[in-house]
């Protein structure tokens, strides 16, 4: 029988996708633990028709409606506080926890529940970039590789002996949004595989070695300011590839400020005389090496008719 499954996961690409994998191959998965709250179905009338009874619409885009549709039982944890000691009611021993995305820190009870212990999935080739959001750090950073590690949790943050490890290319350009979908396709895969391995006694692990880990926590606002010592190409994939935080990137030229607001490209050899200069739309910058071409959030008026020419669709 293969072994049981409880899995904690949140709304969103990362969750999903790897609870989709686990339940496609055939995964024992005993209970779902969703992280806040989400909406269970939706009501669709067809106009003129309001009288008729509502007919409800599974989401299936939704951590929730998967499991629902899956006839998985649920159980929802709206905050950190309800994983507290003592052990709530309702909580069965199971084989395996499996953490996807999971926002909340375990506690010791929860840690000891399953018989063959706590795996996570974590976003980042580990020991390298622990912490809460290590997609953006390796963003920021302008790495052109990145990876998943499949690993025990412990009472020490990501820092459990790791089962199954892959790297990934991060190409110029890639946004987060796809770098967590193709991870979360990965990271499918090795939990796939780890459980298959398990089956037959035990998987493997490895300890983390400790003096090449790093950590790093939530991004503050100083971590959207972009320096000039860079070269272009980490400038160009860090922008692109957070810009989903919705944050402007400050960029100070001098005795001039600037607020970038994204990027068209960049010169990974090209040279400047000066620090900066304008070409039409585009805010020409000198870096160290290479040009970057971005886009200020505010633009001259001498450069309007230019900025409204860039924004039309091409």
């Amino acid at each position: 029988m293969p072994v049981s499954v409880q899995f904690l996961g949140s709304e969103g690409v990362f969750s999903r996708s790897v609870l989709q994998a686990l339940l496609v191959a055939g995964g024992n998965v005993v209970k779902v633990w969703l992280a806040g709250t989400t909406v269970s179905s939706v009501v669709a009338k067809a106009p003129g028709l309001a009288h008729l009874p509502s007919i409800p619409v599974e989401n299936l885009n939704t951590l929730g409606g998967m499991a629902r549709a899956w006839g998985i039982p649920q159980q929802a944890i709206t905050s950190a506080r309800e994983l507290r000691s003592p052990q709530p009611a309702g909580i069965d021993p199971v084989d395996i926890l499996l953490a996807a995305c999971f926002p909340f820190r375990l506690p010791k009870w929860l840690l000891a529940l399953p018989t063959n212990g706590c795996l996570n999935l974590h976003p980042s080739l580990l020991p390298a970039y622990r912490g809460p959001t290590p997609l953006f750090w390796q963003l920021r950073a302008g790495l052109s590789t990145g990876g998943i590690t499949l690993h025990v949790m412990t009472e020490a943050l990501d820092a459990g002996d790791i089962v199954a490890q892959e790297s990934l290319p991060f190409p110029p350009g890639i946004t987060a949004m796809e770098a967590n979908q193709q991870l979360a396709e990965i990271g499918g895969h090795l939990v796939v595989g780890a459980l298959a391995t398990l089956e037959g006694g035990t998987f493997r692990r490895r300890s983390q070695e400790e003096q090449d880990a790093s950590y790093f926590s939530w991004p503050k606002e100083s971590d959207f300011r972009l320096c000039t010592h860079w070269p272009a190409e980490r400038a160009f994939r860090f922008i692109r590839g957070t810009a989903d935080w919705s944050s402007p990137y400050s960029l100070l030229l001098g005795d001039r400020r600037f607020s970038i607001a994204g990027v068209t490209g960049f010169s990974p050899d090209g040279v400047l005389d000066n620090p900066w200069e304008w070409r039409g739309a585009e805010l020409w910058v000198r870096f160290r090496p290479g040009i970057l071409r971005a886009i200020p959030v505010e633009i001259p008026s001498s450069h309007a008719a230019a900025y409204e020419l860039f924004k039309m669709p091409r």
